[in-house]
């Protein structure tokens, strides 16, 4: 697979992977940064999945995350939705539909979000795709995020015992953020996917889709 499976000890690394891999991409330089987003974009871009999604909900990039930029430029162009996600009390995000040309604000972590507008909203069950950031993940489709648990949150209704069909989590991440394990914990929610420079790295209990 080509993959670097990044090894740590115990459960109670969960906080020193995190740090330890925040460093390594906070190193990642804006030109490199650029360069594999877009490599992953023409690979999400060219995918079933992303064809045949009509409400995407991205992310703003943050401290060298892969940024969805591109993805988002090619949905416009597509006549699809794109939605950003707004932080909310209660650890929830509710997801407002970005247009070319909207204005953003700068949230409690730094990160630009829309301004919520309650028109602009959709609920989470009505996506189709979710662009995910992470911090690290597995090939147990486990995402290690920036351990506020936002999205486990709002998301916590794909652990039904028959998870819906959507909307379909695709983490974007650069290969050797592929961990070994990420220590996850009973209430994390798992990817679909999570797609790199190089390949497509299915949740081995879900159906391939990208």
């Amino acid at each position: 697979m080509g993959a670097l499976l990044i090894k740590v000890n115990r459960v109670s690394d969960r906080s020193a992977l995190r740090q330890q891999m925040r460093l390594r991409r906070q190193q990642i330089t804006f030109n490199e940064q650029q360069r594999i987003s877009q490599q992953i974009a023409e690979r999400v871009c060219s995918s079933a999945l992303f064809q045949q999604s009509a409400h995407i909900a991205a992310y703003s990039a943050n401290a060298g995350e892969i940024d969805p930029a591109p993805i988002v430029q090619a949905a416009w162009q597509l006549k699809k939705k794109v939605y950003l996600p707004v932080l909310q009390a209660g650890k929830k995000l509710c997801f407002v539909e970005y247009k070319q040309h909207d204005s953003l604000v700068v949230n409690q972590y730094q990160i630009l979000e829309p301004v919520l507008t309650p028109e602009k909203m959709i609920a989470a069950e009505k996506l189709d795709l979710v662009l995910v950031p992470l911090v690290a993940f597995d090939q147990q489709g486990n995402r290690l995020g920036m351990g506020s648990g936002y999205y486990d949150s709002t998301f916590a209704f794909l652990q039904e015992i028959t998870r819906p069909s959507k909307p379909y989590l695709l983490g974007l991440a650069y290969e050797w953020q592929c961990c070994a394990s990420t220590f996850s914990e009973a209430w994390d929610v798992k990817l679909d996917a999570a797609v790199t420079e190089n390949i497509v790295i299915p949740n081995k209990n879900s159906v391939l889709y990208i």
